[in-house]
């Protein structure tokens, strides 16, 4: 079973290296697609080996993720964000799973954080939370099976929270899985005023969302 990582970058220099080094450990039968959306420092240059680049000038969000959907060859699609590492035998674990479960159509990861404070054990205990209700967002990396994802039309054009509605969608259109393995999250967003957007991010605008907030009027609001 081909899984095709794609990893939407702009500007991600400093942390782009270190994600492709920690897939580049994974076992297993996959790709590696880099979505660029207009970089214009030297992300590009710290891309190396067997990766696959597509170019997308300006795009952000949804337009971004399905350039790289485009581009992908596998049976199964996994969204993975710059700075982001997956658990050991992470691909093993997808593809085990929705062999067994041939019902499933897709699912995510649990989260950690590699700095441990009292924030970051709170956001993820309600990130935890609200993943039992079906909520979650690319930070947890999603993965999806192709001819479901074609299924769904892909992403939306939504330049904020397209990961959010890809999922609300998956979760409508039949049972996804959250494993127990955790991708762990770098800590660089979550220090001093950090902290504040993480949680605006990650809790309040996906609330505003399923409230019936649309993501590109969202965006406009807080000049994203």
């Amino acid at each position: 079973m081909l899984i095709s990582i794609i990893i939407p970058t702009s500007n991600n220099a400093e942390v782009i290296a270190t994600t492709l080094a920690h897939l580049a450990e994974q076992p297993g039968d996959f790709e590696v697609i880099v979505v660029d959306g207009g970089s214009t420092d030297n992300t590009l240059g710290l891309v190396k080996g067997q990766v696959k680049i597509v170019p997308l000038l300006d795009a952000r969000g949804g337009s971004l993720l399905n350039a790289g959907a485009a581009a992908a060859r596998g049976e199964v699609l996994l969204f993975l964000w710059p700075g982001s590492r997956l658990p050991p035998n992470a691909l093993l674990a997808i593809e085990r799973n929705l062999q067994v479960l041939p019902q499933t159509i897709g699912g995510n990861f649990h989260l950690r954080f590699d700095k441990d404070t009292p924030f970051t054990r709170w956001l993820a205990h309600q990130l935890k939370r609200q993943r039992y209700m079906g909520h979650y967002d690319g930070h947890s990396g999603i993965f999806i099976r192709r001819e479901v994802f074609q299924a769904l039309g892909g992403f939306r054009p939504y330049d904020l929270l397209a990961d959010c509605d890809l999922v609300r969608r998956m979760e409508s259109y039949g049972p996804t899985v959250y494993l127990p393995e955790a991708i762990t999250i770098a800590p660089a967003k979550f220090r001093g005023r950090h902290i504040l957007k993480a949680a605006l991010l990650w809790l309040v605008l996906p609330t505003l969302f399923r409230l019936g907030l649309r993501p590109n009027h969202l965006a406009g609001l807080l000049g994203l």
